[in-house]
């Protein structure tokens, strides 16, 4: 459902600052978000900005490092894109005008949401935090229609890993296999749970969380973004015997998604 804009100005201090902030997790490619999206069910968030913007620094200096909105992220798909270079043709596409404006869409790239103008960290925070709790709350209705059926314990249980709630999300995901069911929302659970925790910088229970979601009965476009986080944690590690492995198994799987090929065929480049 499309909500109203919010506009947000008024936010204090003068930023010199033009470039986009290093500490949030940005994905600069639409095409590599949308299949992230995909594969994880989460929204992307586009944060359509330019470097002229006065708007945009006060976003990219002070709301964007905020520890609170790395956090709630979790929730979203990051896409930044600056309209006067690779966000142009997109920033057409939806007719946008106004900047910074942040504009939340689904996979198949239909609007959900907009924000116009600059955001202080702690709205922003809650903003991200309602994604999350939005997507529980349709869990559970249709959890309540069918208290017993594996698939709907398996997606409230992704939607509690999107908000870091992991005892929540393991009881749901037990209560899954009880009933029998082996289906991608418990990889998407595992998913969240590695990006929530990637954005707290808690590596090893990311790591963890990912290796789980690389199970055979996963669709190859899940197994393919387990393997593409894993394989960026193990580079970050500065164990490249694990990275060149895993970017190898990446590309065996028949049906991955472009994107994450051409990340994994990078990544043995460099390691030539």
């Amino acid at each position: 459902m499309i909500t109203r804009a919010l506009l947000v100005v008024g936010l204090a201090g003068a930023v010199t600052t033009v470039a986009a902030d290093d500490s949030f997790p940005w994905e600069h490619d639409f095409e590599t978000a949308r299949a992230i999206a995909q594969a994880t069910g989460r929204p992307i968030m586009i944060d359509f900005w330019a470097t002229w913007c006065g708007p945009c620094k006060i976003m990219n200096a002070k709301t964007f490092p905020d520890p609170r909105v790395i956090e709630k992220s979790a929730a979203v798909v990051p896409l930044k894109q600056d309209v006067d270079n690779e966000g142009k043709q997109l920033a057409e596409r939806y007719g946008i005008t106004a900047y910074p404006t942040i504009l939340f869409i689904d996979a198949e790239g239909k609007v959900q949401d907009k924000i116009i103008g600059a955001v202080p960290a702690g709205p922003f925070a809650e903003k991200l935090d309602g994604v999350s709790y939005n997507e529980l709350v349709q869990a559970k209705m249709v959890l309540r229609k069918a208290p017993d059926n594996g698939e709907a314990n398996a997606r409230i249980a992704a939607a509690y890993a999107m908000r870091g709630e992991f005892e929540s999300a393991a009881a749901a995901m037990d209560k899954a296999r009880a009933a029998g069911y082996q289906g991608g929302y418990l990889a998407r659970a595992n998913l969240n749970a590695g990006d929530y925790h990637l954005r707290r910088g808690k590596l090893d229970e990311a790591l963890s969380a990912f290796r789980k979601a690389d199970h055979p009965r996963y669709d190859d476009a899940i197994r393919a973004y387990a393997k593409l986080r894993m394989l960026e944690l193990y580079q970050r590690q500065k164990d490249a015997s694990r990275a060149e492995r895993t970017a190898k198994s990446l590309l065996r799987l028949k049906d991955a998604p472009e994107p994450f090929l051409r990340r994994a065929r990078e990544v043995l480049k460099e390691s030539e």
